[in-house]
């Protein structure tokens, strides 16, 4: 993500209600947003980096990212949003089935989207027995995300929030 774009995400995420916060210890948003894209994008760096390198506590970096997936579910609302239109559906099919145009061999045919989750280790929830309901096979505690592209890697479809 090149710096323009971050700053274009801060601006349309930051008067989003997740981001009205009071509390005077409350890092700025454009830090909390780049904690969570961290966190999205590096899935094997977990919270002691984050809190040694950053000083952001467990807590907070989960915070921080459910903050985030909030805020854009809610601002892009219109703009992330599973195809509909029989053009639009044609359009994203032929872009995976020609990503070069017409050149060169056939990709992907009748495919309206590019499907990926992440599993988000989150600090065990409380009370401990219902932590269990979270706990994946490796006794981490997950919250799932599950986003869908189109043919120019563009959301149409982000999930946030189920357990292991």
């Amino acid at each position: 993500m090149n710096r323009l774009t971050f700053e274009r995400l801060v601006n349309d995420l930051r008067q989003h209600p997740e981001y009205q916060l009071t509390a005077p210890n409350a890092l700025p948003v454009h830090i909390q947003i780049s904690c969570a894209i961290w966190r999205l994008s590096n899935c094997h760096i977990g919270y002691r980096l984050m809190n040694v390198g950053w000083g952001v506590s467990n807590g907070s970096y989960t915070n921080m990212t459910r903050r985030f997936t909030a805020a854009v579910q809610g601002v892009y609302r219109g703009i992330i949003r599973w195809p509909t239109q029989s053009e639009v559906v044609e359009e994203i099919q032929q872009g995976f089935q020609h990503p070069n145009g017409d050149v060169g061999p056939h990709r992907l045919p009748e495919v309206i989207g590019a499907l990926d989750g992440k599993n988000i280790i989150i600090e065990a929830p409380t009370p401990r027995h219902y932590a269990e309901y979270w706990r994946d096979r490796k006794g981490h505690f997950p919250v799932k995300l599950t986003a869908v592209c189109d043919h120019r890697c563009r959301f149409t479809f982000i999930t946030v929030g189920d357990s292991g």
